[in-house]
């Protein structure tokens, strides 16, 4: 075992205190303590367990602590604390430092902090000052590229501190809450979101993170972060935000178009590693806003139901005509009158809803049919009519519905089916009265009395036969009461 006893530092690499431990045992590179340790020095900076065990068995360190900061570094990706990153979140080679910590440090003591090699982080926690780079990004030890002559304090950065940094830091010594939702996800996938939310809200959807400085990226980041944290509703709310913010205008404009460069990132970009409930809440976004078809794929996910049609899509599923579509839809009350091609395409109807009234049109009755459909006389089916007990399909106060009075089969089917219902007459029921013998006889209106029917209130039977209003009888006591 090593003596004596150096720690690791708070927030230290393990690179780092590699390199601290081999200039104060060896004075050269870490690749010298490493070799006489009789460990793999490419192994160990690939974050090997074996290796990282072995150094703590060499140092008399808790490997606990080691572990948590220990990066492994796969093929495609890295691990930390149990979490799958991009292998470009976390670096932990000397590629960035701060200027005033080693400034306040003798130059056998630099530590390379943890927090300086996440992506996102472009100021030093401790001291508010930007973050400088070093020429060699490859560098284990920051000794090898920075010189102790050309390290100044620098200024801090005159804005507060982003609030997300406050919670990475938080997150990296095991004080984040646990109770919120963000406790649930990765660093990266926090943190990767926020950025992303915030960039396309600060600088719109075809904005670029590769060409934002730094400066743009850190406010970004921190906009987003203050949206994303507060949850899923947030989030969709944002999502919204985005959606309405687009100056996409065509018919047929897609997520890309609506939500630009966060539907690219989660459609193409991330596929390597799981963006978290991000993408969730895009494709739900997505599936409720647009015309999306059982089993088309939304970022990834096959839908299996249809929520919305637009008016081409409903067209090519009931087969009718685009234009004569529009008229009926108009007829309706569902598309206002005077609306033009391009904002009739833009709206999207309730897939159910919708498809049900398209049906209903189709096999629609005539007011003139009415009455012989559910056997009643015109001025019977007038006067239930006034009363809304039989619903004509456009509203009344509907555009077209005083020139073309038209009523769902659908409808007038549950009138004859509550009919239906009703207790069959017998043989020696021959004294029962028909509906508008009843009405004659002081009992009421024919709408009043068939609603009463219906409701159960006033007894009544039905003829032998299909159900129709002119086979429902009543006792004539009943209807002289």
């Amino acid at each position: 075992m090593l003596w004596p006893f150096m720690p690791l530092g708070v927030g230290e690499t393990l690179l780092s205190y590699v390199a601290r431990l081999s200039l104060f045992h060896t004075g050269m590179g870490p690749r010298r303590l490493l070799d006489d340790l009789g460990m793999s020095a490419e192994r160990f900076a690939a974050g090997h367990a074996d290796e990282v065990a072995r150094l703590a068995e060499a140092t008399g360190n808790d490997l606990g602590l080691l572990e948590c900061a220990a990066v492994r570094i796969a093929p495609r990706h890295i691990e930390f604390r149990g979490e799958r990153l991009s292998k470009d979140f976390l670096v932990t080679r000397a590629a960035r430092y701060c200027p005033n910590c080693l400034a306040t440090r003798d130059r056998a003591d630099w530590e390379h902090s943890l927090v300086w090699g996440f992506r996102h982080v472009h100021r030093c926690p401790d001291h508010g000052v930007r973050l400088a780079a070093t020429d060699n990004h490859l560098a284990i030890d920051l000794r090898q590229v920075v010189d102790a002559n050309d390290v100044h304090p620098e200024e801090p950065v005159a804005d507060e501190q982003p609030e997300y940094l406050d919670w990475l830091e938080e997150r990296l010594r095991g004080e984040a809450r646990g109770d919120d939702w963000l406790s649930g996800q990765t660093i990266e996938q926090v943190l990767a979101a926020s950025e992303m939310i915030g960039a396309v809200l600060q600088h719109g959807h075809k904005v670029s993170l590769k060409k934002l400085p730094a400066t743009k990226k850190e406010v970004a980041t921190d906009i987003g972060f203050t949206i994303y944290r507060e949850g899923p509703e947030a989030v969709t709310e944002a999502l919204t935000t985005i959606r309405s913010t687009s100056s996409a205008s065509a018919v047929q404009a897609g997520p890309l178009a609506m939500y630009g460069t966060l539907y690219d990132w989660l459609d193409r970009r991330c596929n390597a590693i799981d963006p978290g409930p991000i993408r969730d809440l895009l494709r739900e976004h997505i599936v409720e806003h647009d015309a999306v078809g059982a089993g088309e794929t939304v970022l990834g996910v096959e839908i299996t139901h249809r929520r919305y049609h637009s008016v081409e899509s409903l067209a090519e599923a009931t087969g009718i005509s685009r234009s004569r579509l529009g008229r009926l839809l108009q007829k309706m009350g569902r598309v206002p009158a005077g609306a033009t091609e391009a904002e009739c395409g833009r709206m999207r109807f309730d897939a159910d809803e919708i498809t049900g009234f398209i049906a209903d049109s189709e096999t629609a009755i005539p007011l003139s049919g009415v009455p012989e459909y559910i056997g009643a006389s015109k001025r019977q089916v007038e006067m239930l009519y006034a009363a809304e007990i039989v619903l004509p399909l456009v509203p009344r106060t509907g555009r077209g519905a005083v020139r073309n009075v038209v009523f769902a089969r659908r409808h007038l089917d549950e009138l004859l089916s509550a009919i239906s219902n009703l207790p069959e007459a017998g043989p020696a029921d021959g004294s029962l009265t028909s509906i508008s013998y009843a009405c004659q006889r002081g009992l009421g209106t024919t709408p009043d009395v068939v609603r009463r029917i219906l409701s159960g209130e006033l007894p009544a039977f039905r003829k032998s036969g299909s159900p129709r209003l002119d086979r429902v009888l009543m006792s004539p006591i009943r209807a002289s009461a």
